[in-house]
């Protein structure tokens, strides 16, 4: 826990500068500046796995909708992208009245 809040607060240190907030990064999903980077992939990857976590220590597992929505729109415009080995799962199907946060987990390849 103790890397993961020096991280977090590494990350949010480094946004504080207007010229590293900026830098562009080249990374699998295009190069994106260091601020669109954590606020579209950085925050996306924590949400979902935040939801791994919860769902395999029998947590709570529901997230918040706001986050869930802002997720989505990104990785589905990423889709071919995010396809790469080892990245995300085949996409499963939702039911017809799946909520928003459970699309989003089917569309990156996990059952609910």
């Amino acid at each position: 826990m103790a890397a993961w809040l020096d991280a977090t607060a590494g990350v949010q240190a480094a946004l504080q500068s207007e010229a590293t907030a900026q830098q562009v990064l080249g990374a699998e999903f295009g190069n994106l500046p260091f601020e669109q980077f954590v606020r579209r992939m950085a925050c996306a990857d924590t949400l979902i796995h935040t939801w791994d976590f919860a769902r395999a220590t029998g947590q709570d597992e529901h997230l918040d909708p706001e986050a869930v929505e802002l997720a989505r729109t990104f990785l589905v415009a990423e889709d071919d992208r995010i396809r790469l080995p080892h990245a995300f799962g085949a996409k499963v199907a939702p039911t017809d009245n799946a909520d928003i946060q459970t699309q989003l987990l089917n569309f990156l390849g996990r059952t609910t």
